[in-house]
C-alpha cells in the first residue's frame, strides 16, 4: 500500500508508478479507471494538492494501532522463540502502508519476555488446530526441563493419546486442553503447554461422544479461571475491600455481580480449588478472605498454616 491520508498521489505520479509496471496510462484513463474501482466497492478518496487532484486509500486491512496491538502481543508471547519473534515481527509491520513500516518497528519496545526455545511451535500448533479442526484424536509425547535446560519425557517417554478440545492462551503460554475420562484428569480435562509437546500426531480416530459434549463448553471452562487447574470447581463466595474491585475483574471476568456494603465486597464465582488459587489470593491478605462455603475456606487456612509450619522447620 503506497498511500494513505498523510500520503496521498498525484494523477501523474500514478502515471509515473504505472510505468515502472510497464503500464501506459494517461489521465483520462487513470480518471476512469479509478470511477471503475470506486463502483466495484474501493474506496479511494480524493484530495487536492495545489492545482492537481490527488488521491489515496484511507482503509486497509489493519490499521497502524491494530498491527501495534498484534505486534506487542507476539513480543509478550512467551511460547513463541526469539528468532521467530522478530519474523513475525517484520511481516506484520508490512502490512502497514509502507511509509509507516519504519515508524512501527522503531516505536516497538522490546519487552523483558524469557521466550522458549521450541523451534517446532508454530508447526506444533497447525497439527493439533488441524486435529481439532476436525474432532480427531492426537498423540504425542510431552516433556519437562531438568536443571542443565534438557528434555526429560514424562512417564519414560510413554506416548501421550489424547482427545484435544481446544488451545488456550494464558500468561504467554498455549496450552492444549485434552478430554479424558481418567482419575488423574480433574473434571475429565487436562491441559498439555504446547511448547512441551513433542512430534504430534493426528491419529485416524474420532473423538468420543462426551468429548464432543464437553468440547460445547470449552468457553465454559475458561470462564472458570483456566490457570487455578488442579482441582474440583466450586462455587466460591469471595469477600474483598473495594480497593480490589478492578484486580477481582481483571481474574474473573467483566459479567461478574459485585455487591458492596461500604468498603466490603462480595462476589460468587465458580472457581477450581488449588494452590494456585490460594497464591492468587495471599497478595492481599488482609483484603480478600473467603466468606463461603465453610470447607473451602477450612481448606484455604490448612494451606496456609502448612506454608508457614514449612517456613518454621527451614529455620
Amino acid at each position: 500500500m503506497m498511500t494513505d491520508s498523510e500520503h496521498q498521489m498525484t494523477t501523474q505520479q500514478l502515471i509515473d508508478e504505472l510505468a515502472k509496471c510497464n503500464i501506459s496510462s494517461e489521465r483520462k484513463s487513470i480518471y476512469r479507471d479509478i470511477e471503475t474501482l470506486r463502483s466495484n466497492g474501493y474506496e479511494i478518496l480524493k484530495g487536492r494538492s495545489f492545482h492537481d487532484n490527488t488521491y489515496y486509500v484511507n482503509e486497509r486491512r489493519f490499521s497502524v494501532s491494530e498491527i501495534k496491538i498484534i505486534m506487542d502481543a507476539v513480543q509478550s508471547a512467551a511460547f513463541i522463540p526469539a528468532d521467530k519473534t522478530e519474523i513475525l515481527l517484520d511481516k506484520l509491520a508490512y502490512l502497514s502502508c509502507k511509509y509507516r513500516v519504519e515508524l512501527l518497528k522503531r516505536h516497538t519496545l522490546q519487552f523483558m519476555t524469557v521466550k522458549h526455545k521450541n523451534d517446532s511451535i508454530f508447526q506444533n500448533i497447525e497439527i493439533v488446530e488441524n486435529a481439532i479442526e476436525k474432532q480427531m484424536r492426537i498423540r504425542f509425547q510431552y516433556f519437562h526441563l531438568n536443571e542443565y535446560d534438557e528434555k526429560v519425557f514424562a512417564h519414560d517417554g510413554v506416548i501421550y493419546q489424547e482427545e484435544p478440545l481446544g488451545l488456550i492462551f494464558e500468561d504467554g503460554n498455549y496450552y492444549l486442553l485434552c478430554y479424558r475420562a481418567d482419575p488423574e484428569y480433574v473434571n475429565k480435562v487436562k491441559a498439555f503447554r504446547l511448547d512441551r509437546i513433542e512430534d504430534p500426531e493426528i491419529v485416524s480416530e474420532p473423538i468420543s461422544q462426551n468429548a464432543v459434549e464437553v468440547l460445547k463448553n470449552v468457553s465454559t471452562y475458561r470462564l472458570q479461571s483456566f490457570k487455578m487447574y488442579g482441582g474440583s470447581i466450586r462455587k466460591v463466595t469471595f469477600q474483598f475491600s473495594s480497593k480490589l474491585i478492578e484486580v477481582v475483574y481483571d481474574k474473573f471476568g467483566h459479567d461478574i455481580i459485585i455487591r458492596c456494603n461500604g468498603d466490603i465486597c462480595k462476589t460468587t464465582v465458580l472457581v477450581q480449588i488449588s494452590p494456585t488459587l490460594w497464591g492468587w489470593m495471599l497478595q492481599f491478605p488482609r483484603s480478600m478472605k473467603i466468606y463461603e462455603p465453610e470447607d473451602i475456606r477450612e481448606e484455604y487456612y490448612k494451606w496456609v498454616r502448612s506454608a508457614l509450619e514449612q517456613k518454621d522447620q527451614q529455620q
